[in-house]
């Protein structure tokens, strides 16, 4: 990893994310504080959108960044910071997925799903004062994420880095290691299904 002389080193709110790592590397614990501050909400989002559980999207989050903190020097700028986060971030979401289907088959007594609407709380911004806008926009999101919910993980995983992380079609492809072309028609296909489930709800 190529070294970052100190001139360079400030402010780190505009040192890309490369040259932030660099500086990890060489001992600088801010610019791994500024790379957390950076993507952890985006990649809780992200995680969230996948195991449908928020508790468990945070602990997959952090999980990621300790990887990323762990292979520091092995780290090559050869791709996106970003594209090698969030492929780290998907395997984590998806052996987590594998885990619980495990646990569901030894234990066929426990409901398959969590009700409960902690993947969807964390975005409920409407005021006390206002509970028809509330109420309105619980439906809206119960509808919307289930919808996405239902779609096959081939569709929903690149409709999820497309449409709502706002990555560049070269990204999504770059970390799910997936032709271009695939990934356009897998979020096409994705974006079709929702227009026929969601109706006017939703423009996609």
């Amino acid at each position: 990893m190529d070294s970052i002389s100190s001139a360079e080193r400030l402010p780190l709110l505009q040192v890309s994310d490369h040259e932030l790592m660099a500086l990890y590397a060489e001992g600088e614990s801010a610019a791994f504080v500024q790379l957390v501050k950076k993507y952890k909400d985006p990649l809780v989002n992200f995680v969230n959108k996948i195991v449908h559980d928020y508790d468990a999207a945070v602990d997959i989050a952090q999980e990621t960044f300790i990887r990323v903190h762990r292979n520091t020097n092995n780290y090559e700028a050869k791709a996106s910071f970003s594209t090698w986060l969030y492929r780290i971030a998907r395997n984590l979401a998806i052996n987590e997925l594998r885990r619980r289907k495990k646990r569901h088959f030894i234990s066929l007594d426990q409901p398959m799903y969590d009700n409960s609407e902690s993947s969807v709380k964390f975005e409920l911004t409407a005021p006390e004062d206002q509970p028809d806008i509330r109420t309105e926009k619980v439906e809206m999101i119960k509808i919307v994420d289930t919808a996405i919910s239902s779609l096959p993980r081939r569709y929903r995983i690149p409709l999820i880095l497309r449409d709502m992380q706002g990555l560049a079609y070269e990204e999504v492809a770059k970390i799910l290691s997936l032709p271009k072309g695939t990934v356009k028609s897998r979020i096409n296909r994705a974006r079709n299904i929702l227009k026929q489930k969601l109706g006017p709800f939703m423009e996609v």
